[in-house]
């Protein structure tokens, strides 16, 4: 029997992860369950036609007021521009409400941290129907891939807890974890480094399976899928 198979991130990591999501389903390998906080947008909506038919997706906003700016801004990003770019949010938001610190440096962008996302899920409900991976196992590993609690540093720390595959490559950053059950959780990280920033603001599209994605957010899963599927098929 196959182990169940679910793949999560944050930020640059979210769309890499919704990226590697579909990138699997087109080519007929098992998805079960993607889980996604502040994502941006990853492509055009052939990615979420899909992913609709993955048995578990929730894709998670932080939303404290209901004008701009008091929302994570990065889930509007990157914008649609006719012809050139076609993106758009590929599932509906389940929303949290974590105000930032007053005194946070982030400013637009104050909202988006992963920590704020890591204590928002834990009231929301759990996923339904037995799931293999729960939402918040999924988004306190993508803590954990930032280094554990906070931000003091995490562009220097090294992962907290333990990671069965570790993929810690810069611009293609994730790790693999066997849970107890033996599902299979791969965490997708966002971003920390030069290179990640770079891969981020590559606003270029390119064809993949029918779907137009993001380039840049392909370079962080395409340069390792033989990792990734090797370590999905163990």
């Amino acid at each position: 029997m196959t182990a169940p198979v679910f793949i999560a991130g944050h930020s640059l990591g979210a769309g890499e992860a919704e990226e590697c999501a579909f990138d699997r389903v087109k080519r007929g390998l098992p998805v079960d369950g993607v889980y996604v906080i502040g994502s941006p947008r990853p492509g055009n909506s052939v990615l979420g036609t899909a992913l609709s038919k993955v048995p578990v997706w929730r894709s998670i906003q932080n939303r404290v007021g209901p004008h701009f700016p008091d929302y994570d801004l990065v889930t509007s990003v990157p914008f649609e521009a006719g012809p050139l770019f076609d993106y758009s949010q590929i599932a509906p938001f389940e929303l949290i409400a974590e105000p930032a610190a007053p005194n946070d440096t982030w400013g637009l962008f104050r909202y988006h941290h992963s920590f704020l996302y890591q204590a928002g899920v834990q009231k929301l409900s759990p996923t339904s129907s037995g799931a293999a991976v729960e939402l918040t196992e999924a988004v306190d590993a993508i803590q954990d891939l930032y280094g554990g609690p906070g931000y003091a540093a995490h562009d220097k720390a090294a992962p907290a807890g333990r990671w069965d595959v570790p993929n810690f490559v810069d611009g293609q950053f994730w790790g693999m974890r066997i849970m107890p059950n033996g599902a299979r959780l791969v965490v997708f990280r966002g971003s920390t480094t030069r290179l990640d920033w770079w891969h981020d603001f590559e606003f270029g599209q390119i064809d993949l399976h029918g779907a137009k994605v993001s380039a840049g957010f392909w370079q962080g899963v395409g340069a390792s899928l033989g990792a990734l599927d090797a370590a999905l098929a163990a």
